[in-house]
């Protein structure tokens, strides 16, 4: 057999071996790879869906008037961060296929089961009226 049919038949092993379900968990290789095809084309839709939020929230005129620019910010960071697991989507290991994003995918902000992530345990303790706190908190 010529060099080339042996390159071709390792390439296709190599593959097949890559994209076997062997992973335990339902985020994978091919998962990230949805993720940043979905946020770098349709990163457009985080502007509509923080316009929906802010209104739900806090009303029709901040929607209008801060929610578009929440959902450009929103927007943008959905596309670079879409580049990024399009780029290294082949690369890692089980702990990184999780979405860096919350949502995963951006029309997930429309639907009316979603869920709000869950607050860390940092932040769960109480913070008095008009103070900002940064560092750990307060000792019990």
């Amino acid at each position: 057999m010529s060099k080339t049919v042996h390159l071709l038949l390792s390439i296709a092993t190599a593959a097949c071996v890559w994209l076997s379900p062997v992973q335990a968990s339902a985020d994978g290789p091919l998962d990230k790879l949805g993720r940043g095809v979905a946020g770098v084309f349709l990163g457009f839709l985080e502007i509509p869906g923080a316009m929906w939020e802010t209104n739900q929230r806090d009303g029709l005129p901040l929607a209008l008037s801060l929610g578009w620019l929440k959902g450009l910010g929103y927007g943008l960071a959905r596309e670079f961060v879409g580049l990024y697991e399009i780029l290294t989507f082949p690369l890692g290991g089980a702990d990184e296929y999780q979405s860096a994003l919350l949502p995963a995918y951006p029309w997930d902000r429309f639907r009316p089961e979603k869920t709000e992530p869950p607050v860390p345990p940092s932040l769960s303790y109480p913070v008095p009226r008009g103070k900002m706190i940064l560092g750990p908190p307060p000792a019990r």
